[in-house]
C-alpha cells in the first residue's frame, strides 16, 4: 500500500513529503560520504517527492563526476535527501530523517567504494 510520508533535517528548515510503499527495501552504502553518517538510502522517484521549503536553505556538494548532488541544510548540516548518481531519476532519502518511517523489508549492501561495479550489480538484480 502506498502512503504519504514526511521528513526533515535536524532544525526542520528542510522539510519534504514523499509517497512510498509501507514496507521498503533500503540501500546501505560504504562510500566515504555515506558510511560516516550511517546514511540508509530510500530511493524514491522524482515525481513522488516534493520539497516544502525554500531551496535556498540547501547547500550543494558535488565531487568526482559531479553527477550526484549532495544537498545539506546550510543551518544544521544534515543531509536528509539528495540526487544520487546511481538513480538519476530519483531522490535518495535518508531513512533516519523520516517521521514515522515505513517498515524495513530488507537492507541491501551497496559497495560504493567500487561504485561502477556496484551500480552494474544493482541493475542486474532488477
Amino acid at each position: 500500500m502506498i502512503r504519504k510520508y514526511k521528513g526533515h533535517c535536524h532544525c526542520k528548515r528542510i522539510h519534504f513529503n514523499f509517497f512510498s510503499e509501507e514496507i521498503v527495501t533500503l540501500l546501505e552504502c560504504n562510500c566515504s560520504i555515506c558510511a560516516p553518517y550511517r546514511y540508509l538510502h530510500l530511493i524514491i522517484e522524482n515525481n513522488k517527492f516534493s520539497l516544502n521549503c525554500n531551496k535556498e536553505h540547501l547547500v550543494s556538494y558535488k565531487f568526482r563526476t559531479k553527477v550526484a548532488d549532495h544537498l545539506f541544510c546550510k543551518y544544521c548540516g544534515v543531509k536528509s535527501f539528495y540526487k544520487p548518481a546511481s538513480h538519476p531519476n530519483s531522490v535518495s532519502i535518508n531513512y533516519h530523517s523520516i517521521v514515522n518511517p515505513p517498515h524495513i523489508k530488507e537492507i541491501i549492501l551497496f559497495d560504493g567504494r567500487n561504485w561502477e561495479q556496484a551500480v552494474k550489480d544493482l541493475n542486474a538484480k532488477k
